[in-house]
């Protein structure tokens, strides 16, 4: 259990995240009430949402994404008759902006699947949009690849160690894991907990000691991991991961700006 000591490190960033939760939910649910005739007020709070978050995570990009998709909301409200062009434009916009955003929420989550089909689903024709689509649409595969190999390794092998969620509540061990969730050793036995439950940088660490340097699949399992790591905001993390990598495999050299470049809303 020494070797899990690192864990406890995390119980406060953690707690940031579970804060940082909590207020995003409360704006969404007021939002949802408000609806779109008080946009500015909705606006205003997201600005104010956004100076209490503590932690950088997939929450605080989803309220970046928000804030430029309301503030273009307002910005293009019509003020007289707009071209066919700039209606398709506009439409094809949203459409994006509404893909990147569930996208975010479906990351933040876990699901990677959802999160790939948002982005599928989206109708866009823009040329730049569309290279973006398929950037993503890319990651989104990695992610699933990454996701699957845990569940392998966590079903196989098993996880051993203590492991606290974001809720501080503490486990001892991980001794398998279905996409939905991870089923978790506690001394009254076994317990299902849906994987948002756990901390990105858990899950990180998780997956990275299941790569083993002789293994003939080390240096994709390295890639997965960068790959994980950028779109849960482990920026760091996410380029030691695709360095190494790329020493291994020249082709993921060539990958890594696809990897580490944020992709912006339309517009």
């Amino acid at each position: 259990a020494g070797n899990f000591a690192w864990i406890g490190e995390y119980k406060p960033l953690a707690q940031k995240y579970l804060g940082d939760c909590h207020l995003y939910l409360a704006w969404k649910n007021e939002g949802e009430k408000t609806g779109a005739a008080s946009l500015p007020a909705t606006l205003e709070n997201l600005r104010a949402l956004k100076k209490k978050l503590k932690t950088h995570s997939a929450i605080s990009e989803e309220v970046s994404a928000e804030e430029k998709s309301l503030t273009r909301r307002l910005a293009g409200q019509p003020e007289g008759v707009s071209s066919n062009n700039a209606e398709k434009r506009k439409k094809i916009g949203v459409s994006w902006d509404a893909a990147l955003a569930s996208y975010k929420e479906r990351i933040a989550l876990y699901d990677f699947v959802a999160a790939g089909a948002a982005i599928k689903d989206a109708q866009v024709t823009d040329p730049s949009l569309k290279q973006s689509q398929a950037a993503m649409l890319k990651r989104t595969q990695w992610l699933i690849d990454w996701k699957n190999k845990l569940i392998v390794d966590l079903n196989r092998t098993h996880f051993s160690g203590s492991i606290a969620d974001i809720d501080g509540t503490q486990y001892n061990g991980i001794v398998g894991a279905s996409l939905e969730q991870l089923m978790l050793k506690t001394r009254y036995g076994i317990v299902g907990l849906p994987w948002m439950k756990l901390q990105p940088k858990m899950l990180l660490a998780m997956s990275a000691s299941f790569i083993w340097p002789e293994a003939p699949d080390a240096v994709d399992r390295q890639w997965l991991c960068a790959v994980f790591a950028s779109e849960t905001g482990q920026t760091d993390a996410a380029r030691q991961f695709a360095e190494t990598a790329a020493k291994a495999k020249p082709e993921y050299r060539e990958q890594i700006s696809l990897l580490l470049s944020p992709v912006s809303p339309s517009g």
